[in-house]
């Protein structure tokens, strides 16, 4: 975790600290929308670590942005759960349904960013006792932040990768888990 993390600063930094001439960057002309589709990893944090192994996590993002350095996002992503207990017989998941809005920072235009949101995410799992199909849903309100960085390839096309730090607010207790992610990033 220590390398992923280092790796992430290390990027993160290489972006920040980049100059025009560093990076091709396309004139923009506002509004416009991008679609991101996107795979990573998350790693649960206290009581949900204890019952699920690091996961992967696929999704897509649809942004809107109206004008320089704001973007407003809509980001459906599933996390496949892996179960520690190799005894438990079924499957779960999480179908997080978040909405927030991106700020961009950094001397090349829409480069390095921070983003907050909140959203609705579904837990579930079933289990197959005796073969028999049990299907149980929660959903709870959610919260996430994180910071990430564009590196635009042409005009229309950039490769990005983000970490965000996920809140989830169960009936119980909360559940947190950081995740990692990267994809492409199509402007329209």
């Amino acid at each position: 975790m220590k390398k992923l993390i280092l790796i992430i600063v290390i990027f993160q930094s290489q972006i920040f600290f980049a100059g025009e001439k560093d990076l091709y960057v396309p004139a923009i002309k506002f509004p416009f929308w991008t679609v991101s589709a996107e795979g990573g990893l998350i790693a649960p944090l206290g009581n949900f670590g204890n019952l699920y192994n690091n996961s992967p996590s696929a999704g897509f993002e649809l942004e809107y942005h109206p004008f320089h350095r704001l973007a407003l996002f809509f980001n459906p992503q599933y996390d496949f759960l892996s179960a520690k207990d190799n005894s438990y017989n079924g499957t779960a998941g999480y179908v997080e349904l978040g909405a927030g809005a991106k700020l961009f920072m950094g001397k090349a235009s829409e480069t390095f960013f921070v983003e907050a949101g909140i959203g609705d995410y579904f837990y579930y799992y079933t289990s197959n006792i005796t073969n028999n199909n049990t299907t149980h849903i929660q959903g709870s309100f959610a919260v996430k932040a994180g910071i990430g960085g564009n590196l635009p390839i042409t005009e229309r096309i950039m490769f990005f990768l983000k970490t965000d730090f996920h809140m989830v607010f169960t009936p119980s207790s909360k559940t947190f888990y950081p995740g990692l992610y990267s994809g492409f990033r199509l402007k329209l």
